[in-house]
Protein backbone atom coordinates (compact mmCIF):
# COMPACT_ATOMS: atom_id res chain seq x y z
CA UNK A 1 0.00 0.00 0.00
CA UNK A 2 1.29 4.02 -0.89
CA UNK A 3 1.31 6.62 1.55
CA UNK A 4 -0.90 8.93 -0.31
CA UNK A 5 -2.42 12.66 1.39
CA UNK A 6 -6.15 12.88 0.81
CA UNK A 7 -8.35 15.66 1.48
CA UNK A 8 -11.73 15.21 4.15
CA UNK A 9 -13.50 16.06 0.86
CA UNK A 10 -11.94 13.06 -0.99
CA UNK A 11 -12.18 11.11 2.23
CA UNK A 12 -15.93 12.07 2.09
CA UNK A 13 -16.11 11.03 -1.46
CA UNK A 14 -14.94 7.81 -1.18
CA UNK A 15 -16.49 6.67 1.68
CA UNK A 16 -20.09 7.36 -0.39
CA UNK A 17 -18.43 5.53 -2.86
CA UNK A 18 -17.59 2.51 -1.02
CA UNK A 19 -21.36 2.88 -0.10
CA UNK A 20 -22.70 3.07 -3.36
CA UNK A 21 -20.31 0.05 -4.62
CA UNK A 22 -20.88 -1.93 -1.34
CA UNK A 23 -16.85 -1.78 -0.75
CA UNK A 24 -16.74 -2.96 2.97
CA UNK A 25 -12.72 -2.49 3.20
CA UNK A 26 -11.21 0.86 2.72
CA UNK A 27 -7.95 -0.64 0.82
CA UNK A 28 -10.44 -2.83 -1.38
CA UNK A 29 -12.28 0.49 -2.72
CA UNK A 30 -8.56 2.14 -3.48
CA UNK A 31 -7.52 -0.62 -5.42
CA UNK A 32 -10.32 -0.47 -7.33
CA UNK A 33 -10.05 3.11 -8.42
CA UNK A 34 -6.68 2.77 -9.14
CA UNK A 35 -7.27 -0.42 -11.68
CA UNK A 36 -9.83 1.54 -13.30
CA UNK A 37 -7.61 4.43 -13.33
CA UNK A 38 -4.68 2.21 -14.96
CA UNK A 39 -7.26 0.75 -17.57
CA UNK A 40 -8.83 4.04 -18.32
CA UNK A 41 -5.31 5.24 -18.76
CA UNK A 42 -4.25 2.19 -21.30
CA UNK A 43 -7.32 2.90 -23.21
CA UNK A 44 -6.84 6.56 -23.55
CA UNK A 45 -2.88 6.55 -23.61
CA UNK A 46 -3.32 9.12 -21.50
CA UNK A 47 -4.35 10.56 -18.08
CA UNK A 48 -7.98 11.76 -16.86
CA UNK A 49 -7.06 15.03 -16.89
CA UNK A 50 -6.34 14.85 -20.97
CA UNK A 51 -9.76 14.21 -21.88
CA UNK A 52 -11.22 16.79 -23.79
CA UNK A 53 -14.82 17.52 -24.94
CA UNK A 54 -14.39 16.58 -28.59
CA UNK A 55 -12.39 13.08 -26.85
CA UNK A 56 -15.20 12.47 -24.81
CA UNK A 57 -17.97 12.62 -27.96
CA UNK A 58 -15.47 10.19 -29.90
CA UNK A 59 -15.34 7.71 -26.58
CA UNK A 60 -18.93 7.23 -26.23
CA UNK A 61 -19.55 6.93 -29.58
CA UNK A 62 -17.28 4.18 -29.65
CA UNK A 63 -18.99 2.78 -26.61
CA UNK A 64 -22.36 3.30 -28.12
CA UNK A 65 -21.12 1.30 -31.36
CA UNK A 66 -20.02 -1.58 -29.39
CA UNK A 67 -23.02 -2.00 -27.04
CA UNK A 68 -25.40 -1.14 -30.42
CA UNK A 69 -27.14 2.02 -29.19
CA UNK A 70 -28.94 3.72 -31.37
CA UNK A 71 -28.20 7.44 -32.87
CA UNK A 72 -31.60 9.10 -33.21
CA UNK A 73 -31.30 12.64 -31.18
CA UNK A 74 -34.75 12.31 -30.52
CA UNK A 75 -34.44 9.16 -27.91
CA UNK A 76 -31.25 10.84 -26.61
CA UNK A 77 -33.18 13.50 -25.66
CA UNK A 78 -35.72 11.66 -23.82
CA UNK A 79 -33.21 9.44 -22.07
CA UNK A 80 -31.04 12.62 -20.86
CA UNK A 81 -34.42 13.90 -19.42
CA UNK A 82 -35.07 10.41 -17.31
CA UNK A 83 -31.00 10.86 -16.47
CA UNK A 84 -32.22 14.39 -15.43
CA UNK A 85 -34.72 12.79 -12.69
CA UNK A 86 -32.38 10.59 -11.65
CA UNK A 87 -29.97 13.86 -10.46
CA UNK A 88 -33.42 15.15 -8.79
CA UNK A 89 -33.65 11.69 -7.22
CA UNK A 90 -29.99 11.94 -5.88
CA UNK A 91 -30.51 15.54 -4.45
CA UNK A 92 -33.43 15.04 -3.18
CA UNK A 93 -31.61 11.93 -0.85
CA UNK A 94 -28.59 14.05 -0.94
CA UNK A 95 -26.75 11.65 -2.43
CA UNK A 96 -23.59 13.65 -3.44
CA UNK A 97 -21.77 10.48 -5.32
CA UNK A 98 -24.79 9.90 -7.18
CA UNK A 99 -25.32 12.71 -8.61
CA UNK A 100 -22.10 13.30 -9.88
CA UNK A 101 -22.58 9.61 -11.54
CA UNK A 102 -26.22 10.80 -13.01
CA UNK A 103 -24.30 14.17 -14.44
CA UNK A 104 -21.55 12.32 -15.79
CA UNK A 105 -24.42 9.86 -17.71
CA UNK A 106 -26.17 13.42 -18.69
CA UNK A 107 -23.17 14.45 -20.14
CA UNK A 108 -22.55 11.29 -22.11
CA UNK A 109 -25.98 11.97 -23.63
CA UNK A 110 -24.45 15.93 -24.59
CA UNK A 111 -21.18 14.25 -25.85
CA UNK A 112 -23.22 11.49 -27.95
CA UNK A 113 -25.70 14.73 -29.41
CA UNK A 114 -22.81 16.77 -30.05
CA UNK A 115 -21.28 13.63 -32.03
CA UNK A 116 -24.70 13.45 -34.00
CA UNK A 117 -24.44 17.13 -34.75
CA UNK A 118 -20.73 16.36 -36.10
CA UNK A 119 -20.29 19.66 -33.44
CA UNK A 120 -16.87 20.18 -31.90
CA UNK A 121 -17.71 20.07 -28.42
CA UNK A 122 -14.14 21.74 -27.31
CA UNK A 123 -14.79 24.99 -30.10
CA UNK A 124 -19.12 25.07 -29.50
CA UNK A 125 -17.39 25.26 -25.22
CA UNK A 126 -15.21 27.88 -25.70
CA UNK A 127 -17.23 29.99 -28.04
CA UNK A 128 -20.40 29.88 -25.59
CA UNK A 129 -18.23 30.37 -22.16
CA UNK A 130 -16.67 33.80 -24.25
CA UNK A 131 -20.03 35.08 -25.16
CA UNK A 132 -21.47 34.13 -21.09
CA UNK A 133 -18.62 35.93 -20.32
CA UNK A 134 -19.75 39.39 -21.98
CA UNK A 135 -23.07 38.83 -20.33
CA UNK A 136 -24.36 40.59 -17.75
CA UNK A 137 -25.94 38.84 -14.62
CA UNK A 138 -29.34 39.45 -13.93
CA UNK A 139 -31.08 38.72 -10.11
CA UNK A 140 -34.63 37.45 -10.63
CA UNK A 141 -36.33 36.06 -6.96
CA UNK A 142 -32.70 35.85 -5.63
CA UNK A 143 -31.23 33.51 -8.19
CA UNK A 144 -28.81 34.62 -10.85
CA UNK A 145 -29.38 34.01 -14.49
CA UNK A 146 -27.40 36.09 -17.78
CA UNK A 147 -29.49 38.61 -19.51
CA UNK A 148 -30.48 37.78 -23.13
CA UNK A 149 -28.45 36.71 -26.09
Amino acid sequence: MMDIEISNDALKWLRQFMKLHHFGDFDQAIDQLILNHKAWNKKLGAGFGDVTIKEAQRLVHELEKQKGFGHRLEDKMIWMTEEFGEVAHAFKHKNHIAMAEELIDMFFFIASMLAILKADGDVIFLTKLSRNNKRSPVVKKGEFHFDRD
